[in-house]
C-alpha cells in the first residue's frame, strides 16, 4: 500500500481491481467531524448525482433502477446513505469500503481528481463573489 503526504496528513492509496483508490477516511481525519464527514457528503443530493454520472460513464453494471429510488429519496432530510449502501444497492465501482487492516472508505483516483477540480472552481467563484462585496 502506498501513501502520500498532503501537508501533515498521510493518505493511503490502495490497488483494487487494478485501479488506484485514495482513502477518503484518511483525508477526512483532519476535520473535527472525521469519518462522519463522509456520511454527510454521501447523503447530499448533489453528491449522489455526481456519483451516478461517474458510474454511468465507467460502470456497465450500474443499477439504474435502484439509483432512481435513491435519487428520489435523496432530496428529503430523513435520507441517509453510507458508502457501503451506495455500493451494494447500485453495484458502484467508483467507491470501495475496506474493513481489514487498511479499513476505510476509498474513492477511485480519477474521481478524486475531478472532485478536487470542482472544489477549486467553486472556491474561485466564491472568492470572486466576495471580492465584489456580494457576500457581506
Amino acid at each position: 500500500m502506498a501513501k502520500i503526504k498532503v501537508q501533515t496528513t498521510e493518505i493511503s492509496i490502495i490497488q483494487f481491481n487494478e485501479n488506484d483508490f485514495i482513502s477518503l477516511t484518511d483525508i477526512s481525519s483532519g476535520f473535527k467531524e472525521g469519518s462522519g464527514l463522509i456520511s454527510k457528503w454521501i447523503t447530499n443530493k448533489n453528491t449522489i448525482e455526481y456519483l451516478s454520472i461517474w458510474e454511468r460513464i465507467h460502470n456497465v453494471n450500474f443499477n439504474y433502477p435502484e439509483f432512481g429510488v435513491i435519487e428520489k429519496d435523496s432530496g428529503v432530510n430523513r435520507f441517509t446513505m453510507s458508502a457501503g449502501q451506495w455500493i451494494s444497492r447500485t453495484a458502484a465501482k467508483g467507491l470501495t469500503v475496506k474493513s481489514d487492516r487498511y479499513g476505510g472508505t476509498y474513492a477511485h483516483k480519477e474521481r478524486l481528481v475531478k472532485l478536487n477540480q470542482l472544489a477549486i472552481q467553486q472556491m474561485t467563484v466564491l472568492q470572486n463573489l466576495k471580492s465584489r462585496d456580494l457576500l457581506r
